[in-house]
């Protein structure tokens, strides 16, 4: 198949000064809850050489020990890294996690997406996370995981997951104004991100706008 996009003068120009393409009063920051072996990492080219850059997962499970209670979505949007060393937000960013999982579809992934946001751990890993908190857990598998985290945490944070009946989420984010250069992803990672979360049937594409059924209904 042959492809064709028309490239604007000032996208160009943005792309190359590596400048936003567009601004916003909210500081949106997208989270990628894919497990360790489906994260892409970039590479920053300079002086002829290339950088392997660390992901915001690697970067959060190598966090100093003073945060060793801040959940994943909890240091993205609390917490600045700048000078090699964390400081509070005086406002909560916006976080955006991808892949969006369904229940219906994605079961043990939405489980231990929920659990990976909203649970304190220093490896992705279930054994690890459950010996951590989970004590007294026969089953070992995400969803079980899940219900634990629902049944002994009386307050679920809030994220752009859905909610399970019953368990709607209970916390407000606040809007966040300031713009800091921690972990910033350039225009062309942030896509390439977006591109690779939306792999399979079970993921809400942004093509589909217009044409779901409350679009349909609207017109």
């Amino acid at each position: 198949m042959i492809s064709e996009r028309d490239w604007s003068a000032q996208e160009i120009c943005h792309i190359l000064l590596d400048k936003q393409l567009c601004d916003s009063s909210r500081d949106v920051r997208t989270l990628d809850i894919r497990p360790y072996d489906q994260q892409q990492q970039r590479i920053e080219l300079e002086d002829g050489s290339g950088t392997l850059k660390s992901t915001f997962l690697q970067a959060y499970c190598s966090r100093p020990i003073e945060l060793e209670d801040v959940t994943y979505q909890g240091l993205l949007q609390d917490y600045t890294f700048k000078a090699d060393a964390y400081t509070k937000r005086r406002r909560r960013r916006i976080a955006r996690v991808i892949p969006d999982y369904k229940t219906a579809s994605n079961q043990s992934d939405f489980c231990r997406a929920k659990v990976m946001l909203h649970h304190p751990f220093r490896q992705l890993d279930l054994s690890d996370i459950l010996d951590d908190g989970f004590d007294g857990l026969t089953d070992s598998c995400w969803e079980t995981a899940y219900d634990y985290y629902l049944t002994y945490h009386t307050v679920h944070p809030r994220d752009t997951l859905e909610d399970l009946p019953g368990h709607e989420e209970s916390e407000t984010d606040s809007i966040e104004y300031a713009h800091d250069d921690d972990f910033i992803q350039d225009d062309g990672e942030a896509l390439a991100m977006r591109l690779a979360a939306y792999d399979g049937d079970d993921i809400v594409r942004g093509s589909e706008l217009g044409s779901r059924a409350i679009d349909m209904d609207f017109d």
